[in-house]
């Protein structure tokens, strides 16, 4: 479930796998055709040598880091976030002076009503 691992990696260690097995399987069929008492056709390093290979192919793909995604254009990407700071400060300062105004308001009423 790794996206930016790429189908030509994981064919080349799954070939990596198949040619192990094929050749595992081969040994293994040599082995029923001798005696008991003759050379074996394969030992636990063969297959371990053998292993080792695949293993470092598997790691190399499993290994592959997720690509950092960087912004086309870092000025840009600046210049924007000072823009919604100024934005945003527009805004706080916008909300600011509403306030001030009702309570402005508020209090020009509460003058009225006392003058009457």
């Amino acid at each position: 479930t790794k996206p930016w691992i790429n189908e030509a990696d994981t064919q080349d260690a799954n070939d990596k796998i198949q040619e192990f097995q094929k050749w595992l399987q081969e040994q293994e069929a040599a082995q029923t055709k001798k005696e008991l008492t003759e050379e074996p056709a394969f030992t636990g390093m063969d297959i371990l040598s053998k292993w080792e290979s695949v293993q470092k192919m598997i790691k190399k793909v499993d290994g592959k880091k997720k690509p950092k995604v960087v912004p086309k254009n870092e000025t840009d990407s600046a210049a924007a976030a000072g823009d919604k700071a100024a934005a945003g400060d527009e805004a706080a300062a916008a909300a600011a002076a509403e306030e001030g105004k009702s309570e402005e308001e508020g209090y020009r009423s509460e003058s009225a009503a006392d003058a009457e």
